[in-house]
């Protein structure tokens, strides 16, 4: 069989072995996670690097603005700066969440087959398959939204505001939302089909083995908790860290570079493995479900180039990103109230 001119191999041994009962899957899925040799290390630094060239400007210019000791009137000026740097900070966001998601779930199918994928093949499947993961994500997260929305108000205007029972309405209903999309990232990137193709063949699975679905669906629901945890573990050390200092009345500006850099960056980075804990139960089954992984043979054969600088880590929309953010940074330094 071949894909655009490359000969796909056959299945590799280490797919046609993987188990379909649940728990044996589950097992090693949560081991490839813990393994040193996870392949996902380089991947979450990537992530890491992308909020820091695309993130950091726009936090370090809004910690400045809740920090200036001036009225409003006189911090007007540079802080304009805010609104541009906000905005590349909410594309910089989004281009981050696709890499993040697509590097996990094809660094993981790789590990799943047996033949770990380099770098400059994950990043060229990712790209390759950018658009298809976006309008996939914004998808399902619209209706996962719609629905939470719908639950969230229908509880307040029955029972008034109840934060426990809305919670637990909220992760059943992400779990139910979810399950039945569980398997479209795999789909898109090990199997190579459309975004509504994905949906069927994922629908498909899912009818055939409720019970994988159903736990792949909540490692993705756990990896939201991970999210949060991670928020508030590291803004309560923070915010420690500048109390127990004598920092939080007057936080001298020249820190807020490398404060906010480092903030931003540990987040990226855990933004991939929040990916990964996601995406590593649903690429197990969909490989042992379909003994597919197809797709990933086109990032061994045009893997991502190299030979400057820059390359393979920045592509041109990327590079255009980072740029602005920078200058929105320059600005904000240059125009500021010292």
């Amino acid at each position: 069989m071949t894909l655009e001119g490359h000969v796909i191999p056959p299945v590799t041994s280490e797919v046609l072995a993987l188990p379909l009962r649940t728990g044996e899957l589950v097992r090693q899925a949560l081991d490839l996670l813990t393994r040193q040799d996870s392949g996902l290390r380089r991947a979450s630094l990537y992530v890491g690097l992308i909020f820091l060239g695309t993130i950091a400007p726009c936090v370090v210019i809004l910690w400045l603005t809740m920090f200036d000791p001036r009225d409003s009137g006189e911090a007007s000026a540079w802080a304009a700066w805010l609104l541009p740097a906000m905005i590349v900070a909410g594309i910089g966001w989004l281009e981050a969440a696709v890499y993040a998601r697509g590097l996990a779930t094809v660094v993981i199918g790789g590990r799943v087959e047996g033949r770990p994928l380099r770098m400059p093949e994950s990043l060229a499947i990712v790209r390759r398959r950018f658009w298809r993961l976006f309008g996939a994500g914004a998808l399902v997260g619209l209706v996962g939204g719609a629905v939470g929305f719908a639950a969230s108000a229908t509880i307040l205007l029955a029972l008034g505001p109840v934060e426990m029972l809305d919670m637990g309405v909220s992760l059943a209903l992400s779990l139910l939302v979810t399950t039945p999309f569980v398997y479209v990232p795999a789909a898109i990137l090990l199997g190579e089909v459309e975004v509504f193709e994905a949906i069927r063949r994922s629908w498909r699975l899912v009818r055939l083995r409720p019970g994988l679905a159903i736990v792949s669906g909540m490692f993705g629901v756990f990896s939201q908790f991970i999210v949060l945890f991670g928020m508030s573990s590291g803004a309560d050390i923070a915010w420690r860290l500048i109390d127990g200092s004598g920092l939080s009345d007057g936080f001298p500006p020249l820190l807020t570079l490398p404060v906010s850099a480092a903030l931003v960056f540990a987040f990226g980075t855990l933004l991939l493995l929040v990916e990964a804990v996601s995406a590593s139960a649903a690429v197990h089954a969909f490989e042992a479900l379909t003994h597919f992984t197809g797709g990933l043979e086109l990032g061994r054969a045009f893997p991502a180039p190299g030979g400057r600088i820059w390359q393979p880590w920045l592509n041109g929309g990327l590079v255009v990103l980072v740029i602005l953010a920078w200058l929105t940074l320059a600005g904000a330094l240059a125009t500021y109230p010292w």
